[in-house]
């Protein structure tokens, strides 16, 4: 036979009942809702930030029109140094002459294959002659050097491939330096990339 509740007890009960029930609404709804919050407040914050970084270099630049005309300018630089696939031979030659200048040996030029910067979702360029953006895309060709030279020598072919007086758009990947003898003369293995454009295939 069950026993009366006793009514002095009853508060208690249901106070307990009541913490159980709240705690199992915040595990399973307000304890992730609130971690959603928190990652959006953290968000928003980095969000704020960039584009006060954003505002600042406008202003450094002189305004929004004044930075949209540099970066005109910069596009317009980088374009006219990624020649067309025709002329590679060209860039091939001013490659091979920066390692044959003063006492710098070549050794080897080798290189890969022409293939598309990403070919998941080919990186379409304008081109300096008007054709139409649509029809061209950026292509990389992966080059090896092997010269040998002074350390200075060296480092200053590598200088001159990537100022903006040289024909061609080229980044240095990487280059390891080999004593070859006694004395300051090394040996450097070089990896470059070439950019092109062309016609999408």
């Amino acid at each position: 036979m069950m026993r009366p509740l006793d009514l002095r007890v009853a508060p208690w009960i249901i106070a307990a009942v009541s913490a159980v029930v709240i705690a199992a609404a915040w595990n399973m709804g307000f304890r992730p809702a609130e971690a959603t919050v928190r990652a959006a407040a953290i968000e928003a914050e980095t969000v704020s930030s960039q584009v006060a970084a954003v505002e600042v270099m406008l202003l450094a630049a002189g305004g929004e029109p004044a930075w949209r005309r540099s970066q005109e300018a910069r596009r317009s630089a980088l374009q006219a140094r990624l020649p067309m696939q025709e002329q590679l031979p060209g860039v091939l030659n001013a490659v091979d002459a920066v390692f044959r200048q003063g006492r710098l040996t070549l050794r080897n030029v080798s290189q890969g294959n022409v293939e598309p910067v990403n070919p998941a979702a080919p990186v379409m360029v304008p081109s300096a002659d008007g054709i139409s953006a649509a029809t061209l895309a950026c292509y990389r060709l992966p080059l090896t050097v092997i010269a040998e030279g002074r350390y200075h020598e060296l480092a200053d072919a590598i200088e001159q491939l990537t100022r903006n007086e040289f024909p061609a758009l080229v980044s240095v990947d990487s280059m390891q330096l080999r004593r070859v003898a006694e004395g300051p003369r090394v040996e450097a293995t070089v990896t470059l990339t070439v950019y092109l454009t062309g016609v999408l295939r």
